[in-house]
């Protein structure tokens, strides 16, 4: 599936008020409620949606200033959506964070930062960590109060985004992100075989309890 960007119905500008909009992005519902929520009472506005065709779908046609996006999602995953959004001139100069419980190592965290990524948070780490990047991402990019910035620095930073990305040419990403993804579902069958290992024993030592419950009588 090829992904593409146009940016041609949205005018691409700095916040009129002290409030962001953060676009959510999970394939979880539970996930999404509850980042709403935290972000809501930290004073963000925020849209939900659970696929990254959806995204692109609502940057396209609305203004967002930050996006939280989960890493391992079906079809075009946190990975993908960056790489879109960072090569389109209209959606490079968003902040771009991962928020997933996936991907922990230090060479899928380069490979995050390489395709634009601007802040890698782990589940396990809390909620506060996230909040703590996007206030940070949000002062970075718009201002300290959340007001307003030269238009012309954050044209700048997209410029130098967009330059960074060239760098890292498609085939280049097409094989490390497929590297990554392959490990991934290694990991979760090995996982899975565990599982399936830990469930037998203990049949088998559930069936051994009843058969010496049995012989008592």
């Amino acid at each position: 599936m090829e992904l593409t960007s146009s940016t041609s119905t949205v005018e691409r500008s700095l916040p009129t008020s002290k409030q962001l909009r953060v676009l959510l992005v999970d394939d979880i519902m539970e996930n999404l409620s509850l980042l709403e929520e935290v972000l809501t009472d930290q004073g963000y506005g925020t849209a939900s949606v659970t696929s990254g065709a959806e995204a692109l779908e609502r940057l396209n046609a609305e203004l967002f200033h930050l996006v939280v996006a989960d890493a391992m999602m079906p079809s075009i995953d946190g990975f993908q959506l960056c790489k879109v959004m960072k090569q389109s001139p209209g959606l490079a100069s968003i902040p771009f964070i991962i928020y997933t419980g996936n991907y922990v190592d230090v060479e899928d965290q380069m490979f995050a930062k390489s395709i634009g990524v601007d802040a890698y948070v782990m589940k396990y780490d809390g909620l506060s960590t996230l909040v703590q990047a996007v206030n940070t991402l949000a002062r970075k990019t718009y201002g300290a109060a959340g007001g307003h910035d030269d238009l012309a620095d954050v044209q700048q930073m997209a410029a130098e985004t967009s330059s960074q990305l060239a760098l890292l040419d498609e085939q280049m990403f097409l094989e490390r992100h497929h590297a990554i993804i392959v490990k991934k579902l290694e990991e979760k069958m090995h996982e899975l075989e565990m599982y399936a290992e830990t469930l037998a024993r203990k049949n088998r030592e559930i069936q051994a309890s009843e058969a010496r419950y049995r012989n008592l009588f």
